[in-house]
């Protein structure tokens, strides 16, 4: 199955941005979607423990999507999606 990867260089001076910016939940979701899509649960635990700034706040918008390219989750992809916020202790406000 072909697979786009979009990388940029780190930069010295690459910022994440305010630490009280949150993460879209409606990003998060079609993030995870992809992984699960093509790497299955492993995947999109893999990339939950290779990724930084889980400290951020994640604004659940799941019901009105706030990030514009955002899909409508399986029952199986949201409850492994929520379980996941669960387990890395992610703060959904």
């Amino acid at each position: 199955m072909p697979c786009a990867v979009y990388a940029i260089p780190l930069l010295k001076t690459a910022k994440a941005g305010p630490p009280s910016a949150p993460i879209l939940l409606s990003y998060l979701d079609v993030v995870l979607q992809g992984f699960m899509q093509i790497y299955g649960e492993p995947g999109a635990r893999g990339f939950m423990d290779t990724t930084d700034h889980w400290d951020r706040p994640v604004l659940d918008n799941r019901a009105a999507p706030l990030y514009p390219r955002h899909q409508k989750l399986e029952d199986k992809q949201r409850q492994l999606v929520d379980a996941l916020c669960k387990d890395y202790g992610l703060n959904l406000i």
